[in-house]
């Protein structure tokens, strides 16, 4: 990996890790975030490994302010997310393959939540109902992006991947 590609994947993590501090409020006790955003952009824009690798670091902090045992495996959710959306945007429009990586990413959520960290499925189908929010409107976001001429180009030069 190049030293550029390296320093987008760090910036676009880092942005990751300040959306997740700017959260809204959907319904008592339950707030959303987009922290997987600048992931998912990269999934689409540069492929599935620099997703997964800025998904996987994206999400360190909102596991931090989590604090529970449940936490620790969401890095890990969120790299499989945004590799999955990163190989479906190879085929479908961004928004669908944002849709497919939470799909993707589902059954290893309801596992660790449910089965390894004992959450009841209560709270479970609040966590994915949300999860799946985020990851569509995150879609949503980067159909919007995308659609600005030149911003896929510019990331893609900056990060030093060959554009045709």
């Amino acid at each position: 990996m190049s030293a550029r590609r390296a320093s987008i994947i760090a910036i676009m993590a880092a942005l990751g890790n300040v959306l997740a501090l700017v959260s809204v409020p959907l319904m008592p006790g339950v707030r959303v975030h987009f922290s997987q955003l600048p992931a998912l952009l990269l999934s689409v824009v540069l492929g599935p490994f620099e997703g997964a690798v800025t998904g996987f670091l994206s999400s360190l902090a909102t596991s931090y302010m989590i604090g529970t045992f449940a936490a620790a495996f969401i890095p890990l959710g969120v790299a499989i997310l945004c590799f999955s959306a990163g190989l479906a945007a190879r085929r479908v429009m961004p928004a669908l393959a944002c849709i497919i990586g939470f799909l993707a990413e589902l059954p290893y959520m309801l596992f660790t939540t449910h089965f390894i960290s004992g959450l009841p499925f209560s709270v479970v189908s609040v966590i994915a109902a949300k999860a799946m929010l985020e990851d569509m409107v995150s879609g949503v976001l980067i159909e919007a992006l995308l659609a600005k001429p030149g911003l896929k180009e510019a990331l893609q030069r900056l990060s030093g991947k060959v554009v045709y």
